[in-house]
């Protein structure tokens, strides 16, 4: 008479166990701090993933392989977008995208990235500039919000900005995706109402998350 009810007790016990044991099959993954959700955010497939935007059609992008000369060129929208010989710009023998503004534009290479709602992320890359200079109504505030630099569409989300003649700088930005889904990034040479030109390249771009909002 005493079998089912110790049957029952080891079931029970047994069941307890597994859930405790094994709680990958209950729980999300672990979140991968390391996971770029951009495609192509090393370049190392040319321009894939991409759309170049010159809303002055005067900018144009092309990509620099190690070791090679420019090997693909955006045009720009609204502007034919001539092609123009570069040696190749790596950065730690990695690719990077070229975007030049040939006259004063502001010019970005925009992805649109699915995101989760209130969650926390950041975006970060390398930039290096030569020769970006401004209109001179800009001077005063140019080196705090314009230039090259790394962006949200749709706002003042942005990386600080580098100009004129800079090496390799590292810029992130952490940022809250609110209550969006999708975010659009991008790789930016100028800014609203402050149009450069010049050269600007972008290398190893990455959106990472890092957790929910409020841990």
């Amino acid at each position: 008479m005493k079998l089912f009810p110790l049957l029952s007790r080891k079931l029970i016990f047994a069941f307890s166990l597994a859930v405790f044991v094994q709680p990958s099959a209950f729980c999300q993954a672990p979140l991968d701090p390391n996971l770029n959700l951009l495609t192509n955010g090393d370049f190392k497939k040319g321009t894939e993933g991409w759309d170049l935007h010159a809303w002055a059609g005067q900018g144009q992008a092309a990509v620099a392989q190690p070791g090679q000369a420019l090997a693909d060129q955006l045009k720009p929208t609204g502007a034919p977008g001539q092609p123009a010989p570069d040696p190749a710009e790596t950065h730690d023998g990695k690719p990077s995208i070229r975007l030049e503004n040939i006259s004063y534009d502001d010019a970005a290479l925009w992805q649109k990235v699915k995101v989760k709602p209130a969650t926390r992320y950041r975006l970060s890359g390398w930039v290096k500039t030569k020769s970006v200079e401004w209109k001179e109504k800009n001077m005063k505030d140019f080196n705090q919000k314009r230039g090259a630099c790394l962006c949200i569409q749709g706002g003042f989300e942005k990386t600080d900005a580098i100009g004129r003649t800079k090496g390799w700088t590292h810029l992130d930005y952490e940022f809250s995706s609110g209550t969006r889904s999708e975010v659009t990034v991008g790789a930016r040479l100028g800014f609203y109402s402050s149009p450069v030109k010049g050269t600007a390249w972008f290398s190893d771009v990455s959106l990472v998350e890092l957790g929910p909002v409020g841990r």
